[in-house]
C-alpha cells in the first residue's frame, strides 16, 4: 500500500451526500483519535449536527463485545436485543440519535472477531446495508430527513496488509486512505 496510490483523507470527506460508505487507514492509533475529533468539531463548525463515534476494535473481540460496544458507543435502547437482527434494527433506526450524518471509526479491525469470521462478514454486511438505508427516505415517511452514514475502519501500519485483506474477504471495498503527513506531524506521529 503505497501512499501516493491511496487517498488523502480530510474532514470534509465526511458527511455529504456522495460519501462512500467506507474508508481504510493505516496509522497510529492516537492519529486516528485525534482525526475523529477534528471530523466532529469542523462538521459542527460548518453548521452540521453530526455523530461522530470512536469503536475500539479490542473490545469487539466476540460477538457480544461487538453488541456491546456499539451499543454503549450510540446508547441503543432498553429493548436492544444482543443478537444481529437487534444491531441491525438499531444501527438503521437511531431516532433517539438524530444526526445530519453518522461517522463512525473502528480502530484496530484486525482486533474485530478474529475468531469468528461468519460474524465479521455479518457485521460488515449489516453495516454496508444501513449506509445504503441512510441514503434513501423512508418509504411511510418521505419528509424524513437522509444521512450520509460512514465507516473508518482503522489499522496500526504493521496490520494493515492483513486487516484490509480481511476487509475484503468479508464484502468490504474500502476507499485505501491515509492521513495527510501534515496532520500527522502536528500529532507527533509520522
Amino acid at each position: 500500500m503505497a501512499k501516493d496510490m491511496t487517498h488523502e483523507l480530510t474532514w470534509s470527506d465526511f458527511c455529504q451526500d456522495d460519501t462512500p460508505w467506507c474508508y481504510f487507514v493505516a496509522a497510529p492509533i492516537r492519529s486516528i483519535d485525534q482525526f475523529a475529533r477534528l471530523v466532529d468539531v469542523q462538521q459542527r463548525r460548518s453548521g452540521g449536527n453530526p455523530v461522530t463515534r470512536i469503536l475500539r476494535g479490542w473490545r469487539c473481540l466476540s460477538p457480544a463485545g461487538v453488541h456491546q460496544e456499539w451499543a454503549a458507543a450510540l446508547q441503543f435502547p432498553y429493548y436492544f436485543r444482543r443478537v444481529w437482527d437487534g444491531f441491525d434494527e438499531c444501527i438503521t433506526d437511531l431516532d433517539w440519535l438524530p444526526a445530519s450524518c453518522y461517522t463512525f471509526f473502528a480502530t484496530e479491525v484486525d482486533l474485530v472477531l478474529p475468531d469468528f469470521p461468519r460474524d465479521f462478514s455479518i457485521l460488515i454486511d449489516i453495516l454496508q446495508s444501513a449506509a445504503s438505508e441512510w441514503k434513501v427516505p423512508n418509504r411511510y415517511n418521505t419528509n424524513e430527513p437522509t444521512a450520509p452514514f460512514t465507516v473508518v475502519f482503522h489499522a496500526e501500519p504493521e496490520n494493515a496488509v492483513e486487516a484490509l485483506a480481511r476487509l475484503r474477504a468479508a464484502g468490504a471495498d474500502p476507499i485505501v486512505s491515509h492521513l495527510s503527513a501534515q496532520f500527522l506531524a502536528n500529532t507527533g506521529e509520522r
